[in-house]
Formats: C-alpha cells, structure tokens, sequence
C-alpha cells in the first residue's frame, strides 16, 4: 500500500508507505488504495472506489471524556494535594506534613481549640469541642481550681486563687470556722468552735456582753453591759479596784519568744495603767532578762524580783530593760497585785524607743 498526502487544494504528493492521506482546510482523508494501482493514474475515483476513512479532525479523541459533559476535567491537570506544601484552592494552610500537632492540621485547615487535634505548646488538652466541665476547658486547659469552671468536685470556682473572697483558693466556698478572714463578711476566723478565745460565734471578735467568758480577759461575761449585776465590765463585783480594770496585753509579739517587730511602750499614761497580760503574749511577765530583740523590740523588759501573793496586796517592783549585755541597762518603777485569777501590773511609759514590757507563760 502507498500513501498520498494532500499538502494544499489541488496538489496530491505521495508518501514512502502504503495509504492515502487527503488534506484539507475541514481535516485529513485517509483512503487506501491496492498496490496494483499505478502512481501515474491515481485518481479521485480510484480513491473513492478503493474505500476511504474519514475522520473528523486530525487527532485522536479519548472516549472516556464526554465532549457534551461541562463537569468533566481533563485527566493530565493536577488535582489539589493536601501536605504536599502549596496551599491550593479550598486549603486554609499547607505545611507540607501530616502533622495534626502544628498549626496545620487534617484537611489543610488552621488549628483551633475545639478541632479535636492537641497543639502541642498551645493547648493542654483538645477534645474536639468547645464545652466547660468535661474535663477540658472551652479555651482548651485542663480542669483546675481557679480556671473559672465548677468541675464534678468543686463547691465553687470564681477564676481566682483570692482566699478572701467567698470561693477559697481550694475550690470550696468559704465558711465561717474555715480558718480564713473573709473579707467584709467575717470580722475574724481563726478555724475553731472555741468560744473562749478572741473570736466566737459567728466570726466576730470576742467582746464584753457578748456572753461567752474569754479565757485570760473577762472573769465573767453574762451577755450584757448592765452595771452592778455580779459582773461588771466583765470582772466579777467582789474583785479589789485595781483588779478590775480592762487593759489587757495578749499581742503574741510581746511574748518572750516572739522576734521580728519592732514595738515600744512609749504611749502608756505618765501615772502608770493597770494592765494585765492574757491570750498570746502569756499570763505574766518574764523573772529572767530575755534575750536582747525578743518580744517584738530591741530591749526587752523583764519583773525583776518575785510574784507577790494575792494576801501582800499592792507591792512595788521595777522592770528592767536587757540591752547592750546589761541585763538592767535601763529600770522602770512599777506596782504589782496579784489578783488571784490574774496578776495586774500597773506599768509607766518606757524612758526610750525601742523598750518594751514582755509577757510570758509564767
């Protein structure tokens, strides 16, 4: 078989192989022709007569493609490939990694809390919603006290670790006999039921007339301030003038062994004040000079000489002020009386700062 090619209208060249192709503007003919046909008398009818193919145009189809179809896509174009580092169409981010720990994550989206996926560094916990109380907060942090969320074992949570308030840095609401001063609710809390110390019922600091007897202060205490009933501002009516007197010193830093403060007694009236030490600073004064900065200042004061008996009455005494290795470096005159429940020390303003009187357990 021979080949002819139609290279423009009217002029017919011919081919090393065996066919026929007819060119033209509206395509290509291709028409086989047999071998016993002579070059010299090719005609159109031979060709005709031989049988042709014609084709519609000039370059193979694909049947898979429906030429009729709009939705169709050419199988040679490139389709979006997620992890593959170019951020395509339908793609908030593209890594170049399968990752779900980054800030990219499945399906080429951006990480956020609530997408299920942990961002290491960011987020604690990721449970794939945005819900609080499950254990993983709705900003993605692990259930805690103080992360404003109430959790299946939390009384309250106000987001805080404030003790002051009503919510405890312990996740527990706060109550009176809880230890802790809740402020502008609770006058006191010192964690106990004693009604006998500074602060009773209620959370409020003890008193006279508030009907509890506080241990060391009051003799007695019947829940009122009427006078000349058997107690009397809290001391019991058949108790000597002196005894009956209300200065009372139970600050724990004049104890003997408390340091750190830096007190003086300088504001005590000129004509001494009967006073009498109670609560924690102790029940009476120390007979040995403590050492130097004990008692919340610099030069303690010690009773030097003995208790009198409750039978001497009013016995004179002097309290002397241990500074710079003299035990005495300082005396103040004083009066004692022993009450029998309490001792009273009638004591005078310090001649300096820093001196002052100590308490002790006896």
């Amino acid at each position: 078989m021979r080949a002819i090619s139609w290279s423009s209208p009217g002029w017919l060249s011919l081919g090393v192989s065996f066919g026929l192709v007819l060119a033209s503007a509206g395509g290509c003919l291709v028409v086989k022709f047999d071998a016993t046909d002579s070059l010299t008398d090719v005609s159109l009818s031979d060709i005709l007569t031989d049988g042709f193919t014609l084709t519609s145009n000039s370059f193979p189809t694909d049947p898979t493609i429906d030429p009729t179809d709009s939705t169709a896509t050419d199988p040679t174009e490139t389709q979006p490939i997620c992890g593959d580092g170019s951020v395509d169409a339908g793609e908030d981010c593209d890594d170049g990694n399968q990752n779900d720990q980054d800030g990219c994550v499945a399906g080429c989206q951006r990480a956020s809390c609530g997408d299920g996926h942990r961002r290491l560094g960011v987020e604690a916990c990721d449970d794939g919603n945005n819900v609080g109380g499950d254990g993983c907060e709705a900003n993605c942090t692990l259930a805690s006290c103080g992360n404003g969320q109430v959790e299946a074992n939390e009384g309250c949570d106000d987001g805080n670790l404030d003790d002051s308030d009503a919510c405890l840095n312990t996740c527990e609401s706060a109550s009176c006999g809880d230890g802790i001063v809740q402020i502008g609710v609770e006058a006191c809390d010192d964690g106990d039921a004693n009604n006998t110390n500074g602060c009773v019922a209620g959370c409020a600091l003890a008193s006279c007339g508030d009907g509890f007897v506080q241990t060391g202060v009051e003799l007695c205490d019947d829940g009122n301030n009427v006078p000349s009933d058997g107690c009397d501002n809290c001391i019991s009516g058949d108790l000597p003038p002196e005894c009956q007197g209300v200065a009372v010193l139970q600050e724990a830093s004049r104890n003997v062994n408390s340091v750190g403060e830096v007190e003086c007694d300088l504001d005590l009236p000129d004509e001494g004040q009967w006073s009498r030490f109670a609560g924690a600073a102790g029940t009476t004064m120390p007979l040995a000079a403590p050492a130097t900065f004990a008692c919340g200042t610099h030069a303690p004061g010690w009773l030097r000489g003995v208790i009198p008996g409750e039978a001497d009455g009013i016995v004179a005494r002097d309290v002397c002020f241990h500074w710079d290795g003299n035990d005495c470096n300082w005396k103040v005159p004083i009066s004692v009386r022993n009450c029998g429940p309490f001792v009273m020390f009638k004591l005078k303003p310090v001649p300096s700062c820093a001196l002052r009187y100590c308490g002790s357990a006896g």
